[in-house]
């Protein structure tokens, strides 16, 4: 009998991995073109920055110290005591996503040399309050680091590796992501565009990162 493919499988044909690439792209240049200007601009007049929504936008650094004690820790304890769990195993699969998806987004960073969408780092030139808006390949600099979202590509590797290996959380999981990215954008930290890159990347890479460790959805207990 012939199985039928599932949503899971799908996402490990490379067809499927050039349709949500290309999907990215549309997303990110129509969000340059159309977006993320008039979103930029209603924010800062219109919301401005609430303390109440900072701690959605500021708790992906937070699970980046995390990452960096848990792989350290875990990395150890299967060194010398053998085998991970299926849930520390997940904890270690969700650190490494984090680490490896940072350090491709700062490298991303530096090669897409985007402006902010305010200035708050360094006198850095923004579209706020200098009218600058666009990509300076290759820039480099804080000023210049805009795309893709670290904040959100931080959130969305390490978050989405446990949706991926325990479906039940999922829901929860994807919920935060989606809070992070909202108050990242109310409070004008990043461009809407910056947002997609950055969720792509990080579950891009989460999804990678389950695969390699073992951690099917279809498999969780």
């Amino acid at each position: 009998m012939t199985r039928h493919a599932s949503s899971d499988d799908l996402l490990t044909r490379p067809a499927a991995w050039g349709v949500a690439g290309a999907a990215c792209v549309a997303l990110v240049a129509i969000g340059y073109l159309f977006l993320d200007q008039p979103l930029s601009r209603f924010a800062h007049d219109v919301i401005g920055r609430h303390e109440s929504v900072r701690i959605f936008q500021s708790y992906p650094q937070y699970l980046a110290l995390l990452s960096v004690v848990l792989i350290t820790v875990l990395g150890l304890v299967r060194l010398f005591r053998g085998e991970l769990g299926r849930l520390p195993r997940t904890a270690f699969a969700g650190s490494l996503s984090l680490i490896c998806a940072s350090a491709i987004g700062n490298h991303l960073k530096y090669v897409f040399g985007r402006t902010w969408p305010e200035t708050y780092i360094h006198n850095n030139p923004s579209f706020i309050q200098d009218g600058v808006y666009g990509f300076f390949w290759f820039h480099g600099g804080e000023g210049w680091a805009s795309f893709p979202s670290g904040h959100t590509l931080a959130a969305m590797s390490f978050l989405m590796v446990p949706a991926i290996a325990y479906p039940k959380v999922r829901v929860a999981c994807r919920l935060l992501v989606l809070l992070e990215a909202l108050a990242l954008w109310a409070q004008n930290y990043h461009f809407f565009s910056d947002i997609v890159a950055g969720a792509f990347l990080g579950g891009a890479v989460a999804l990678v990162t389950a695969r390699l460790m073992g951690l099917d959805g279809r498999t969780a207990r």
